[in-house]
């Protein structure tokens, strides 16, 4: 277990601990009753199968064929895994495609996403995120302020902010920080 202490929300003077599950299902699992045992004021719980539990499956997917170049008449991808998104451009130039040629789309802007260069060379046309370092601030801003000062819970949507080549040189460094 990764265990960090981070100056987070130190405004509102906070000691927040940050458990890392490095996407791993039975970490995530691990790590939530760990928190529940130490008995804190809330838990922020974030975290999915990764690419760890993805892999075979897509694996499968290769060795059965099921490939882009099988499917000529393709117009549009819509990926739904920030891993999977930043590699669009290797599936695609090995299937043989040009930019352009079919209209991609992905979730969840990733570090690995921001930081290739599907974007800007045209292999992926529009990510959405969900602003995630808004998600995770204000989770335990929530926490804070219903611990603190009886606030009940707060419905706040973080917004889906739109990546494309217009926008990618701004938001790539802040992915890089987890910012966005």
């Amino acid at each position: 277990m990764s265990q960090n202490r981070l100056p987070f929300l130190m405004d509102m003077g906070c000691d927040v601990k940050y458990l890392y599950s490095d996407w791993n299902p039975e970490k995530v699992v691990e790590n939530f009753k760990q928190a529940v045992a130490a008995s804190p004021d809330g838990i922020v719980l974030m975290g999915l199968p990764g690419n760890d539990a993805l892999e075979p499956f897509i694996k499968e997917a290769f060795d059965k064929g099921i490939r882009i170049a099988g499917h000529p008449d393709c117009k549009m991808i819509l990926v739904d895994h920030g891993a999977l998104t930043s590699q669009m451009e290797n599936f695609l130039k090995t299937a043989g495609i040009k930019p352009g040629e079919i209209f991609v789309g992905g979730f969840s802007l990733s570090p690995a996403t921001a930081n290739s260069t599907a974007i800007e060379n045209g292999y992926v046309n529009l990510v959405s995120e969900m602003q995630p370092y808004l998600l995770g601030y204000l989770s335990v801003a929530q926490i804070v302020l219903t611990k603190r000062y009886g606030f009940t819970g707060l419905e706040i949507d973080t917004g889906g902010g739109l990546v494309d080549k217009d926008n990618i040189g701004l938001l790539a460094p802040l992915a890089k920080k987890g910012i966005r």
